[in-house]
């Protein structure tokens, strides 16, 4: 009865609908097509949205249909965003046999394709759907920047969203519009129906309280969706199949990728449950689409096994959809990044971006690019699930299951034999299987899928399937662009899944600019924990953090591509020079070579400019000047394509002045910096280098029991920087109030320097030593020593001369070691010398010196002499006499006194409490005894909470004598416009614009403001063109300026 009931169904359906117009839409575009799309106007349930973040555009609907455009239903995904389309429609397919004997109809096949067998909304158990018309049953759409975008950003998302791109159309009401929805979503964020989230302390519970946030992959901009299959009106229409019983939950993501790759990508997430009773087997997934690429008669279409990808080109070299925005036709298609899973020991899969052991990710197993031979099948009718299951499984779309017909290579040396990857040439090259060649089919309108399986789906199995569209552009040629389409590919294959964690710290620098008579100076370095999150080295993937690169705009937006490079700040260490795959302009085609020159000059966060880079001439006073610092990565894996990738561009406007208003300082100056406490030795310096933004404010440098160090204005008692570990020294240090204050710190006590007063007759052997010419170190690097480096202290050598020893007698006694016996313990002897701990300068302590003599260089006379005979020295080793400084109170060395070596480290003097070892040789002809002089050994001492310095910034700039508003630049205009003031006394400033009838249209500040200088960007709203004028109110004074506004 049931087969009965669904054959009486079908036979009914196809009769009803052959008598219409509507079945030739399947096969065709068709004229008029707002019937199919079912848009929802209601911004509290949205049924549509639309992927616009980056260089794609690209609509989607909450039952699946997708690549649509739902208010022309025309193409729907456009790429580049703006100009000509690349996909008419799309959506995934899949097939398996059921577990249903008392069913005729076993193979079933569902998805979506220009009909749509799904609904929208969840399964809650099986053959029970969820009510669609609930409200939390939508499409949802986030962005993790929705709090901090820019008017101009909403006013550019409403007209995409509600007026196919047109801004002159979009109304206050359109801005609040998008602006709420964002906010409702990412407020709303269905994680109890499945949608992702940063699932932080992996709990599986969403807890907000705690951090965790909607999204995922740190992508820019997610979309989400469920739907299911349990409408048999709709797979009976669309495939002539019952149901399968599955759920799909669909996650689209992207990034702004607005220098990178990932600018050419949207990310598809097909994640399917097998909510029936029943077990799926020989089940495939597919990602079909209708490519136009432009003119959608004169498409050509191929495959690439390696990168998993079908794809879509021109079959011209131009095409009037893209020659109208001067562009070569571009190439799009869909890359298989995460495959279905099956079991296989010892392998592990991806799934939900972690790995899993003993399962793998299936590849693509076949393409396919026809879906009907001859005439299509009768709407509505069992054969279209027999062809779309040959076409999944990689067959031409026969009704023959058991025998299907395979397709056949048309071109090239393999002619004429069956593959299930049919046209995989390479039409750049010319070789192999290309269509358009040969036995293939010409230009025309087309379609592919690429699919993977088979698999197996037993009631309550989740699979996951990821697909790219990705998209190639740019050259010169329409087969150059899929060269380009390849190397995008290959780059999101190489690091698919890690390349989201590391794009996700590839945030734009905060960057000020200051005119400095005929100068520019750039500072990004203000925001300290920014300039962290843009460096950090603690991310997955092959992409390290190397330095920033700077670049002159013509003009505020301006493409990436219109920028020009300036110059590179980057690491000290290599590579200086990063090469890679790049655009050659000539041919058209990518060629290996030089990609970035470095300079490894070492990371600052300051740059000076001192031309106009474009026009390569000197800056023009009273111009406005438009720059751009990006981060970037390199990965040094010769397999990326891409090695290095950029962050979105951290852009300033800037107007050259004739000279500097008032600056007390100039860029470079050091400032004396005050030790006021503690006992560290390591270098502390302050730098301008933004002279506009000193303060003449006191500043305290302070550090924690762990070296980590603060800075903070006694004048306000604002701590500016917090907790700062870097202690490297160098220019990679953040700016506070135009200051860059670098610090160096040892991470333990060492000698530093040496330094004498006196005519030193003394000279060092070197031994190998670190210092005084090879002949002094730390006890640890000659026989060793008891101490650690943390006990060292400061030592001061006292030398006589021959008077002081004829008046006095020799000052000190210490023990003596023969060398030339091993090192043993011979007695007591004299020394000319006194050594002290002078940590305490004021209060120095008396140290023990031991010393060596060596019997077959000079007499062992237990005299510190180095061999001296009255007229000379015997050789160039000071006769092997060498000296210890110890740690312990001076005892004329009788603590010490072991009979041989190492017979007790604290008794054994060479390899005691050895503070310190010096190898004395003499110095030129200067005989023993000659003067009197001191040697002090320094120290290198980490830095402590003891430690405090301080220092005083350069006075402000001059305070204006008078309130000046500045004729706004550029004037006319039509983005934004810049404006600049100045005010002599702290106040509140109302800046405010009126028009022709003195009618207030908008209020640009309305703020107390300390005295100085101010530049202003204003991004009019909804304003129309025509004239109108600022007013600035400060001080009681009131200036006005008249400005253009060209929409």
């Amino acid at each position: 009865m049931r087969q009965l009931v669904y054959q009486l169904i079908l036979i009914i359906v196809f009769s009803l609908l052959s008598c219409t117009t509507l079945f030739p839409q399947i096969i065709a575009k068709v004229t008029d097509k707002s019937s199919l799309f079912r848009t929802n106007g209601d911004s509290e349930k949205p049924t549509v949205t639309l992927m616009n973040i980056n260089r794609f555009s690209y609509w989607v609907r909450n039952d699946g249909w997708s690549g649509r455009n739902p208010h022309t239903a025309e193409a729907g995904g456009i790429y580049p965003a703006g100009t000509g389309p690349v996909v008419f429609q799309d959506g995934v397919v899949w097939g398996g046999w059921v577990d249903d004997p008392d069913s005729l109809f076993a193979l079933r096949v569902g998805g979506q394709t220009f009909w749509v067998g799904t609904v929208p909304g969840r399964i809650i158990s099986p053959g029970i759907p969820e009510d669609p018309d609930l409200p939390h049953v939508r499409i949802y759409r986030i962005r993790k920047d929705y709090q901090s975008l820019s008017e101009h950003e909403l006013r550019q998302d409403a007209a995409q969203l509600f007026y196919d791109g047109d801004t002159t159309l979009v109304t206050p009401q359109d801005i609040q519009k998008v602006q709420t929805q964002y906010e409702k979503d990412w407020n709303e964020w269905p994680v109890e129906y499945g949608a992702p989230f940063y699932d932080l302390n992996r709990n599986g519970i969403y807890e907000p309280q705690q951090g965790e946030t909607p999204g995922l992959a740190n992508a820019d901009q997610v979309v989400w969706f469920v739907c299911n299959d349990l409408d048999e009106d709709a797979t009976t229409n669309a495939f002539g199949s019952p149901p399968l019983g599955l759920e799909l939950q669909v996650t689209l993501w992207a990034y702004k990728g607005e220098n990178d790759f990932l600018g050419d990508v949207i990310f598809k997430r097909y994640r399917l449950i097998n909510k029936s009773e029943g077990s799926i087997d020989s089940m495939y997934i597919g990602q079909w689409a209708d490519m136009d690429i432009g003119n959608y008669t004169q498409d050509l279409v191929g495959c690439d096994t390696l990168l998993q990808i079908g794809y879509a080109y021109n079959g011209l070299p131009d095409d009037g959809d893209f020659t109208k925005y001067q562009l070569t036709p571009p190439a799009a298609g869909y890359v298989l990044l995460q495959g279905p899973i099956i079991p296989s020991p010892g392998d592990t899969a991806l799934f939900d971006f972690n790995r899993i052991s003993g399962f793998k990710n299936l590849k693509m197993n076949a393409f396919s690019y026809l879906f009907f031979l001859g005439e299509p099948p009768p709407f509505a009718t069992y054969e279209k699930t027999l062809q779309y299951y040959n076409s999944l499984r990689g067959y031409r779309p026969t009704n023959d299951i058991e025998n299907p017909d395979p397709y056949i290579i048309g071109y090239g040396p393999h002619a004429g034999e069956p593959t299930r990857f049919p046209l995989s040439g390479d039409p750049v090259t010319g070789i192999g299987d290309i269509d358009g060649r040969g036995n293939n089919l010409s230009p025309r309108d087309v379609r592919l899928m690429v699919s993977s399986g088979p698999f197996t789906m037993q009631p309550g199995d989740t699979q996951e399937v990821v697909f790219a569209l990705v998209g190639g552009k740019g050259t010169i040629s329409y087969l150059s662009n899929i060269d380009v389409l390849r190397i995008n590919s290959r780059a999101i294959r190489e690091e698919f899944p890690n390349f989201y964690r590391t794009y996700h710290t590839m945030v734009a620098p905060v960057v000020e600019a200051t005119s400095l008579d005929g100068k520019v100076v750039l500072d990004w370095g203000k925001d300290a924990e920014l300039l962290q999150e843009i460096e950090r080295e603690d991310l997955p993937g092959n992409y390290f953090f190397e330095g920033y690169n700077i670049y002159q705009l013509p003009r505020w937006d301006a493409s990436p591509e219109e920028a020009v490079y300036i110059t590179t700040i980057d690491r000290e260490t290599p590579p200086r020079i990063i090469s890679g795959y790049r655009l050659d302009p000539l041919s058209g085609t990518f060629r290996f070579g030089p990609l970035l020159y470095g300079n490894d000059s070492g990371l600052q966060y300051f740059c000076e400019i001192d031309q106009d880079y474009i026009s390569r001439s000197s800056f023009q006073n009273y111009q406005t000047y438009y720059f751009a610092v990006r981060g970037y990565r390199f990965t040094p894996d010769p397999a990326y394509p891409f090695p290095v990738i950029e962050s979105p561009s951290g852009k300033v406007a800037v107007r050259v002045y004739e000279n500097n208003p008032g600056y007390q300082a100039s860029l470079g100056d050091e400032i004396s910096v005050s030790h006021v406490a503690g006992r560290g030795s390591g270098e502390i310096i302050a730098k301008v280098v933004n002279p506009a933004s000193v303060t003449g404010h006191t500043y305290e440098i302070t550090f924690d029991s762990q070296q980590r160090w603060s800075l903070m204005d006694i004048n306000t008692g604002t701590i500016k920087l917090s907790q700062q570990t870097n202690l490297s020294g160098g220019n990679h240090f953040p700016t506070v109030d135009g200051i860059m204050v670098s610090i160096w710190s040892p991470d333990s006590l060492y000698i530093r320097d040496w330094t004498y007063e006196g005519d030193r007759w003394i000279s060092g052997y070197n031994w190998g030593g670190s210092h005084f010419f090879g002949g002094l170190d730390v006890g640890w690097h000659f026989l060793g020593s008891t101490i650690a480096n943390e006990e060292l202290v400061p030592v001061q050598l006292v030398f006589q001369d021959s008077q002081e020893v004829n008046e006095d007698g020799f000052w000190s006694k210490g023990a003596v070691y023969r060398r030339d016996l091993g090192y043993t313990y011979a007695g007591t002897g004299e020394l000319p010398i006194r050594a002290f701990d002078v940590t305490l300068p004021d209060a120095p302590r008396r140290l023990n010196i031991s010393f060596t003599e060596d019997d077959t260089l000079a007499p062992a006379n237990f005299l510190w002499d180095m061999g001296w005979d009255g007229n000379r020295f015997p050789d160039e080793l000071g006769a092997g006499e060498q000296l210890f400084i110890h740690l312990s109170d001076y005892d004329e060395g009788q603590r010490y006194g072991a009979g041989t070596p190492f017979s007790g480290d604290t008794l054994w003097a060479p390899g005691s409490d050895v503070l310190f070892a010096l190898w004395p040789k003499s110095r030129g002809v200067r005989p023993y005894l000659h003067a009197h002089f001191t040697m002090d050994i320094h120290l290198y001492r980490p830095f402590s909470s003891e430690d405090i310095f301080q220092f005083t910034a350069p006075p402000p700039p001059d305070i204006p004598t008078r309130v000046q508003l500045f004729q706004n630049y550029p004037n006319p205009f039509n983005n934004g416009t810049i404006i600049r003031y100045r005010i002599p006394t702290r106040g509140r400033v109302l800046l405010e614009v009126f028009n022709i009838l003195g009618e207030r249209v908008a209020v640009i500040e309305d703020a107390q403001k300390n005295e100085g200088q101010y530049e202003i960007r204003w991004e009019p709203r909804t304003l129309s063109s025509g004239i109108y004028f600022i007013h600035l109110e400060a001080a009681g004074i009131h200036e006005t300026r008249k400005i253009a506004y060209v929409r």
